[in-house]
């Protein structure tokens, strides 16, 4: 009986590495030239490259560089979409510091990244947590931020994206829902 369940075992091991292998494998197979070739052509000195298909069937390349962590979409013909690179909130530039300070004091910065694709040169997407110590309440009217002062505001956690272009002016305001 124990040799059985260890045969078992066994026998699922291999069948999970083989697939895993398999999957590897594909993955590797899916970043096809066209691919490797716009992505060589754009970031020739790129190491240690992860690959992964995301849900709408277009390949994203992960790796590291000295501005930071960087996510690239392809199509799979090799057409690039869009770069999205991690940036610390302390190296925003200023003018959005300051702009976050002014309108949304307290706010903390949970994710900061820029943002390039074939049509925007550089943008900069920020989510920010607005706790529930704020002297503000932000609300939704009409799909407009409504900006209620000095309520009464109870347990509220509330996640923002704010869109600014590479002139540091903010072009979008949107609600994440948690």
């Amino acid at each position: 009986m124990k040799s059985l369940i260890q045969l078992t075992a066994l026998s699922l091991l291999i069948v999970a590495s083989s697939l895993m292998w398999t999957n590897a494998a594909a993955l590797s197979s899916i970043a096809d030239d066209k691919v490797k070739s716009t992505f060589n052509r754009m970031f020739p000195k790129a190491k240690n490259v992860a690959w992964e298909s995301n849900d709408e069937g277009n390949l994203v390349a992960y790796f590291v560089t000295r501005d930071g962590d960087k996510e690239v979409h392809f199509q799979p013909g090799g057409q690039w979409l869009h770069t999205f690179t991690n940036v610390e909130g302390r190296d925003l530039p200023v003018d959005i510091i300051n702009y976050l300070d002014d309108q949304y004091n307290g706010a903390t910065i949970y994710e900061s990244k820029t943002y390039e694709d074939p049509e925007t040169p550089l943008a900069y997407k920020i989510v920010i947590a607005l706790e529930e110590d704020q002297k503000e309440e932000l609300t939704w009217e009409e799909d407009e931020l409504v900006v209620v002062t000095e309520s009464e505001v109870s347990d509220w956690l509330i996640y923002l994206e704010l869109t600014f272009n590479g002139e540091s002016e903010m072009i979008s305001v949107k609600r994440i829902e948690d």
